[in-house]
């Protein structure tokens, strides 16, 4: 079983976890360790993260770096959440983080976020067939999904963070009247605004997760005399709405003393608490099951399904993936009959040339989802559509992909026509030499296929490839004449050409010319 470790910087606490791992959902937790580094604590005022908590942040990684070699850690993953994602100075950090720790912080989307912490909470949730909600609380956003039967159907992140909530809106010790009501009309702002596609379901169970709804259920259960109506599996509203209360009327010091909340915690829990009551009653929600697993876990069953070759787990990331894409380019109007189509012809070029460009799935994966986003620039502006492209899909919140793959996904999209990749370009010249790579091949093929498809009507059904001494010939399966496609796909061919070192020569089927009438709708075809 290999193992595997993460890390998860956090607004509130830099977290750690190794486990040993093995397909579907096997995690046995060999090491938990938290660190509690306010990385959030200014930032969702504007401010910048300070020297003292970049120190600690380091400290907290180096420390974190013994104990994956310690474990023989085989492979992990870093990521980065709420604060580092709205903190102004968050590249400087992530450089300078690198370079002391060793360690390369992925700062993740909030959706991506949100999915992780999904799949690893949906570990406790069983066979449940039924609509199921998680809940995650951080110190700077709020995470909501919905699963039904088994699928990811919603995603939701809020500005919604506990550490966010109280530099903004408490300023006393108690919280003032003044101050909740200005909290509580903002987080029903926030949700009447984000979580129109999560009302009117019936939940089977909602799910909560992460180091405030621990506590806070934790807290209600330790005085069952008082909070009567809760039991481990179903932390009730009505005990939820009372702890709350109490802790509103609590000082700090008085706060501090409750079970489960500790220093660094007790600052923040009224607006946690405020949170999670008021999105439970929005969603009508009679009771919440907490868990101990959360984004850590859900990182760790990604790096199986990437990694471990487990066709289930495999399915499950390409259908999330596959969702967050085509709602992507729904939103910006891309051609989804082009598309598809000239995806299906790169995916077929590079499924056929395997043995020449070595690449693995993953670039496959990527690009997969560069061909469906590649005119999503069109939008924009068709004649600069490439660059456009670019700067849509590398700003985009894509479920499933890595920041690492976002930035590769808009390279090959940045370069399926007009010029190739070159060192002169910013945007191509700071990627890593296998990026670089990956990056020239993926282009070169869906550079080819996008000239197959010069009409927008798939008359090129299909290409069959051959190798034979210098020469890389291409067999059509045309459905009409091609004249127009080869004439492209062989103008955007040159980079090809030049990786594979061969010629490319074109040969299409005896085909009919298309004739199409005023309707747009073919008519009778006539031979070349």
């Amino acid at each position: 079983m290999p193992i595997y470790g993460v890390i998860d910087v956090g607004s509130n606490a830099i977290k750690l976890k190794i486990a040993r791992c093995e397909p579907p959902n096997q995690i046995e937790i060999l090491c938990d360790e938290r660190e509690p580094v306010r990385m959030g604590s200014g930032v969702f005022r504007g401010k910048a993260i300070h020297k003292e908590v970049i120190d600690a942040a380091a400290n907290a990684l180096k420390r974190f770096r013994k104990l994956f070699s310690s474990h023989k850690v085989e492979m992990f993953r870093a990521v980065a959440t709420s604060a580092m994602r709205e903190a102004p100075n968050r590249i400087a950090v992530q450089a300078e983080l690198a370079e002391r720790s060793g360690i390369e912080l992925e700062i993740i989307s909030g959706s991506e976020e949100a999915r992780l912490i999904q799949i690893g909470t949906s570990l406790d949730v069983g066979h449940v067939t039924g609509s199921v909600l998680f809940v995650d609380i951080g110190g700077g956003s709020c995470e909501l999904s919905v699963r039904e039967r088994g699928q990811l159907k919603e995603l939701c992140s809020l500005a919604l963070g506990a550490v966010r909530l109280t530099e903004n809106f408490i300023h006393g010790d108690p919280v003032s009247g003044d101050d909740h009501r200005k909290l509580k009309d903002f987080i029903y702002s926030e949700l009447r605004q984000n979580i129109v596609p999560l009302l009117n379901r019936n939940y089977e169970l909602a799910v909560g997760t992460a180091g405030t709804i621990n506590a806070i259920c934790e807290s209600i259960l330790s005085r069952r005399n008082q909070y009567p109506n809760s039991t481990p599996n179903a932390v009730s509203y009505s005990d939820i709405s009372q702890f709350h209360r109490r802790l509103r009327e609590s000082t700090q010091d008085e706060r501090m003393r409750l079970p489960g909340l500790s220093s660094n915690r007790a600052d923040i829990i009224v607006a946690g608490a405020a949170v999670l009551k008021y999105v439970l009653k929005t969603l009508r929600l009679r009771s919440l099951r907490p868990s101990r697993r959360g984004l850590r876990d859900g990182v760790l069953v990604d790096l199986l399904s990437r990694f471990a070759h487990d066709r289930s787990l495999q399915l499950e990331l390409h259908k999330s993936r596959m969702n967050s894409l085509m709602q992507f380019g729904d939103r910006f109007g891309v051609h989804r009959e082009h598309s598809d189509h000239v995806t299906r012809l790169a995916l077929s070029l590079f499924d056929q040339l395997r043995n020449v460009h070595r690449l693995t799935d993953g670039d496959r994966a990527l690009l997969e989802a560069a061909g469906l986003l590649h005119e999503v620039g069109r939008a924009v502006n068709y004649g600069s559509m490439h660059k456009h492209s670019y700067y849509i899909i590398r700003n985009a919140e894509l479920t499933g992909f890595t920041q690492d793959e976002i930035e590769v996904i808009a390279n090959v999209a940045r370069y399926h026509r007009r010029s190739e990749p070159s060192r002169r370009h910013e945007n191509f010249r700071h990627l890593t030499q296998a990026q670089r790579h990956s990056v020239q091949w993926l282009a070169a093929l869906l550079r080819v296929a996008d000239g197959l498809d010069r009409h927008h009507d798939a008359r090129v059904r299909g290409v069959k490839t051959s190798l034979r001494g210098g020469v890389l010939r291409l067999e059509l399966d045309n459905e009409y004449e091609a004249e127009l496609e080869i004439w492209s796909s062989r103008r955007k061919s040159h980079s090809l050409a030049e990786l594979l070192g061969r010629k490319i020569e074109y040969r299409e089927k005896k085909a009919p010319e298309k004739i199409l009438g005023k309707d747009g709708a073919p008519l009778a075809t006539a031979s070349r």
